[in-house]
């Protein structure tokens, strides 16, 4: 059974992106015209989209996590040793401060995400690989 975990979003990211569009539309119609201006605004709702697709989607023994079709990895949740709440900023595909690090056997970083449901995004993979530990934020 496939289930797919939605990122969480948090308000101050969703604020920060609209005044980036909103201060590159009116840059675009304050000063000569640049292409330059348009690509960057163009990447930039790129960027706006790709947050909102971010998913975590675990099925059989598979997590697979996805920033759109930009970057999609999969792991092996029997691999999974170790699950920590987290408010660490380093970049992830996850659009919340409240995230998850993941440790798995064989990779140097942790996975970082930040699911919705996060509670049951950590029970699901605790019933698949209940060998894990987890460690809630103190």
């Amino acid at each position: 059974m496939k289930t797919v975990y939605r990122t969480k979003v948090d308000l101050w990211l969703i604020i920060l992106m609209v005044a980036l569009v909103v201060f590159m539309v009116v840059m675009m119609f304050a000063l000569p015209f640049e292409w330059s201006e348009v690509v960057g605004l163009l990447l930039l709702l790129f960027m706006f989209v790709q947050v909102f697709v971010t998913s975590y989607t675990i099925e059989g023994d598979t997590l697979t996590v996805s920033f759109g079709k930009v970057y999609i990895n999969r792991y092996d949740i029997g691999n999974l040793m170790f699950i920590r709440q987290s408010r660490t900023l380093i970049s992830a595909p996850a659009a919340s401060i409240d995230r998850l690090e993941l440790y798995f056997s064989g990779t140097r970083r942790p996975v970082i995400v930040s699911p919705k449901q996060q509670r049951e995004f950590v029970v699901h993979l605790l019933k698949i690989n209940p060998d894990a530990r987890y460690e809630e934020r103190k």
